[in-house]
């Protein structure tokens, strides 16, 4: 395609690489501009809204003009720190690639802003042809997905550090616990379609070192989300079992305190009664009703011991 093909940039499309190959940046597109795509590359508004759409699942849609890959990442948002699905898709023509976008992949923007300033890497992607800058767009999705597990695997390392020390469970703390498994779970279901993707990526074009090593890299962060996730669940149970064995300490402490003071209060206030209690007018009566209820005391220790309460 010649550059003239394309209509003047405009804020939610940019046209990155041109000539042979090129490489075009659609995010956010408005009407007008989803407008500009159908008629410079045939993508259909139905296909740019999928394309865009958090909820859609990933996956290959087979065009007569083009491929849709639909990739979908795990991304954090930097004010409020939470994990979402951003998605990302690819519009795959015989001489073009369309890089379809929210705007919140990072690393991809990164390798989008190196495209357009460093010479070296824009010829290098010419000459690789469309296959090639697909490969590398694919390398930086990946690093998308492993900030985010690497994020992840972080706090799972600091809650067990907080767990193995002993150190006081708070509502808190299961709160973030719940929160952090939701993540553990969002990522493994957008890396195991994430890898697939790659794999139907990667048929079309020739048999590349490029591609077996992004293929691989996929592979492993699907077994190592995976792995987090069972790490989360057993930490959960762990959790919950030190949180039930403190509750079970602090019944057993209670248990220990009715069972030595309520035998003793009581005895004490019979003793106590002025009306019929002969102990009341003797002269030894305070010691002897002392003694009576150190013995009810000592009584109920022994009680507790031989029942393994205490």
């Amino acid at each position: 395609m010649e550059n003239a093909t394309f209509a003047s940039a405009s804020e939610g499309i940019k046209t990155i690489l041109a000539g042979e190959v090129v490489l075009v940046s659609v995010e956010r597109p408005t009407s007008a501009e989803a407008q500009t795509l159908e008629r410079d590359f045939g993508l259909t508004r139905a296909d740019l809204d999928l394309a865009l759409a958090r909820a859609a699942p990933a996956g290959a849609l087979r065009r007569d003009e083009y491929v849709l890959l639909r990739t979908p990442v795990p991304v954090v948002v930097p004010r409020s720190e939470t994990l979402i699905a951003t998605p990302v898709s690819f519009v795959v023509g015989r001489d073009f690639l369309l890089l379809v976008h929210a705007g919140e992949a990072r690393p991809l923007l990164r390798f989008l802003r190196q495209l357009e300033t460093d010479e070296a890497l824009r010829e290098e992607a010419q000459t690789g042809g469309v296959d090639a800058l697909l490969c590398r767009c694919f390398e930086r999705l990946l690093d998308v997905a492993a900030a985010a597990q690497a994020r992840v695997e972080r706090q799972l390392t600091e809650a067990e550090e907080v767990l193995a020390r002993g150190e006081g469970r708070t509502d808190q703390d299961f709160s973030r616990l719940v929160r952090r498994r939701g993540e553990v779970r969002l990522i493994g279901r957008l890396l195991a379609p994430l890898a697939t993707t790659v794999r139907e990526a990667a048929e079309p074009g020739l048999p590349s070192a490029d591609w077996d090593q992004v293929i691989a890299r996929a592979t492993r962060l699907v077994e190592a989300a995976a792995d987090n996730r069972r790490e989360q669940d057993g930490l959960l149970l762990a959790y919950a079992v030190a949180t039930n064995a403190e509750a079970a300490r602090l019944g057993r402490g209670l248990l220990v305190v009715a069972a030595l003071t309520l035998p003793v209060l009581t005895v004490a206030m019979l003793v106590g009664l002025v009306c019929g209690n002969r102990l009341a007018v003797t002269d030894v009566g305070s010691a002897l009703a002392l003694a009576v209820v150190g013995l009810v005391f000592i009584g109920a220790l022994y009680v507790l011991r031989r029942q393994n309460i205490l």
